[in-house]
């Protein structure tokens, strides 16, 4: 995707920048885990767990903002 597409999907350059260091850091830390015997369930298990607490955290912060 380059720059000019990024308008019309909705994302500024940042934001896609920034998405696309974390999805490559991601890949790595998952990489470094499978190479030290993590296993895949285990990983799996550990994303749900911080998808839970990065959702709890969102709706959280939306209530305080609501609230305010």
């Amino acid at each position: 995707m380059n720059i000019s597409e990024l308008g019309k999907k909705g994302l500024t350059a940042s934001t896609h920048n920034a998405t696309s260091k974390l999805h490559k850091e991601l890949n790595d830390a998952l990489d470094r885990a499978q190479e030290a015997g993590v296993t895949v369930e285990l990983i799996v298990g550990m994303l749900e767990l911080t998808k839970g607490a990065v959702l709890d955290s969102y709706f959280r912060q939306m209530d305080e903002i609501h609230d305010a």
